[in-house]
C-alpha cells in the first residue's frame, strides 16, 4: 500500500495502527497528520465506534479484504472457546502475520511479496498463499535460492525500524539502541515464536494466548465482535 494511503488510514483511525516507522519517525511531513495528532478525538456513534474497532484490527493485519476477514471470523466463530479470542488466533496463525512477527518486513505488502514470489517455505515447501494457517511445531524457512535476496530484504526491515542511516552501527551508542527498542515493542519477536536470523528460519511454537500478542494501539474484541454479531447478524 503506498505511504500516502497508509497515512490516510492512520488519520481516519487516529493511530499508526501498523508502527510503520516513517510515521513513528515523522519521516512523512504531512500537514494534516501533523495537525490531526495534536487533535482531540472525534466523537462518533455507537456503530461508528464498532467500526473503527474492527477497521483497526483489520488494518493491522495488512488490511485483506472484509469478505476474507469475514470468513475468518466465522472460523473463529464455530471453534471452542471465546470468539473474539479464536480470531485473534486465527489471525496470529496466518503466514503473512508470522513472517511480520519475525520481522521479515516492516508491512504486510513487504512479507506477502516474498510469499507470492516464492521465496519462503514452511516444512520444506514452497507455500505462496499469504492466507496459508500455520500449526504449532511448523518451520518456516527462505528458499534456498532466494536466501540473499531475503536477506537484504530483513536487513533493510530492520534498519528502517530502527531509524538507522548507511553507515555501520556504532555499538558504542548501545543504550540509544535500547531506549529504541524499548519504544518499538513490535521489534520483538514474541515469545510464540522462535527464530534464527543466520539460517532465516524460524518456529511457531503455540498458538499464544490474547496477553501475549502485541499490537501498536489498543484493541477492542468486545466491540469487534458486537460488529459482526449485532450490525452485521453474523
Amino acid at each position: 500500500m503506498p505511504h500516502n494511503n497508509k497515512l490516510k488510514m492512520c488519520i481516519r483511525l487516529n493511530a499508526n495502527v501498523h508502527d510503520h516507522p516513517k510515521i513513528y519517525y515523522d519521516k512523512l511531513k504531512k500537514r494534516k497528520w501533523l495537525r490531526i495528532k495534536k487533535m482531540l478525538p472525534r466523537r462518533s456513534s455507537e456503530y461508528g465506534s464498532l467500526l473503527i474497532a474492527k477497521q483497526t484490527l483489520r488494518y493491522f493485519y495488512g488490511n485483506f479484504s472484509e469478505k476474507q476477514f469475514i470468513s475468518i471470523y466465522k472460523k473463529a466463530k464455530v471453534l471452542k472457546g471465546n470468539t473474539g479470542l479464536n480470531l485473534i488466533k486465527l489471525l496470529e496463525r496466518r503466514l503473512d502475520t508470522v513472517l511480520f512477527r519475525m520481522r521479515f518486513g516492516n508491512t504486510f505488502n513487504e512479507v506477502r511479496q516474498l510469499i507470492s514470489h516464492k521465496h519462503i517455505q514452511v516444512n520444506g515447501n514452497v507455500v505462496t498463499s499469504s492466507a496459508f494457517l500455520i500449526n504449532p511445531g511448523d518451520d518456516i524457512s527462505t528458499n534456498e535460492n532466494s536466501y540473499d535476496h531475503v536477506s537484504k530484504s530483513v536487513h533493510n526491515a530492520f534498519k528502517t525500524s530502527l531509524n538507522l542511516k548507511e553507515e555501520p552501527v556504532n555499538f558504542s551508542s548501545r543504550h540509544n539502541l535500547i531506549d529504541i527498542l524499548k519504544t518499538r515493542k513490535l521489534m520483538f519477536t514474541p515469545n510464540y515464536i522462535e527464530i534464527n536470523y543466520n539460517l532465516l528460519k524460524g518456529s511457531f511454537l503455540y498458538s499464544p494466548s490474547i496477553d501475549e500478542v502485541v499490537y501498536p494501539s489498543p484493541i477492542n474484541l468486545l466491540q469487534i465482535t458486537q460488529y459482526y454479531e449485532h450490525k452485521l447478524k453474523i
